[in-house]
């Protein structure tokens, strides 16, 4: 069950790294933020899927400053997508 959750706050994720041109400057915080924790918290356990998590939502950040590249963007939503694909199965 908190898989499956975790997985749909991850797709709050995707979608605000998707719509960041329309979005305020605070939904993106908390989206990387948010990813930021989860991964932190994870990673102690030696995940290191989760150390991505914290890179991630690093980008997040920079992308909710104005600061982003196109294919990093898509890294990120690749990551998060194939991440919530496997909770789900």
């Amino acid at each position: 069950m908190l898989v499956k959750l975790l997985a749909l706050l991850d797709l709050g994720a995707v979608i605000a790294v998707l719509a960041a041109p329309i979005l305020p400057q605070k939904m993106m915080l908390y989206a990387g933020a948010y990813l930021m924790g989860k991964g932190g918290f994870f990673a102690m356990s030696g995940n290191i899927i989760s150390i991505l998590d914290v890179i991630c939502g690093i980008l997040i950040l920079l992308l909710a400053f104005g600061i982003s590249h196109s294919t990093i963007n898509l890294f990120i939503i690749i990551f998060l997508i194939q991440k919530i694909i496997f909770s789900f199965i």
